[in-house]
């Protein structure tokens, strides 16, 4: 049976199983317990969960991740970076949708921010991969910390 659930799609309607589905689709991106993630490094106010050219996280449907930054803040600034694939600039991976881009709306939410961790989960019923870059606006750079 089909429920009242309705997606308009180039002025379509298109019915859906149930009312209570997320996009149309059985996922449930919400509910799981998030992985610590302690790997990442820190240098001075820069935190990354990994180099450009290394392997991304893997970041499927309701994926949530505490990263453990280092840098004794909330950082200033997260900005989370999306693939369809681990490594994009692998030789192996070239040309197989291995862009890499900024996460755009509920691609990776950040939830949750203090001095020792920060919390991005996957909000969509998509598999990607991601990398965190997150800065801090602290003294060390060029005097750019908060105001007294």
């Amino acid at each position: 049976m089909l429920g009242p659930c309705l997606a308009l799609a180039s002025g379509l309607a298109i019915p859906c199983a149930s009312s209570l589905t997320v996009a149309c689709s059985a996922c449930n991106p919400t509910g799981r317990e998030p992985i610590v993630y302690s790997a990442g490094r820190t240098v001075g106010a820069l935190y990354e969960s990994g180099g450009v050219n290394e392997e991304m996280l893997h970041f499927p449907s309701g994926r949530t991740y505490d990263f453990e930054h280092g840098l004794g803040v909330c950082p200033s600034q997260i900005t989370p970076y999306i693939s369809f694939v681990a490594e994009p600039f692998s030789d192996e991976s070239r040309g197989q949708l291995s862009n890499v881009a900024l996460a755009a709306g509920n691609e990776a939410l950040i939830e949750d921010c203090n001095e020792r961790t920060f919390r991005v989960r996957n909000d969509t019923c998509a598999e990607f991969y991601l990398r965190v870059v997150a800065l801090s606006a602290s003294p060390g750079l060029g005097g750019a910390g908060p105001l007294d």
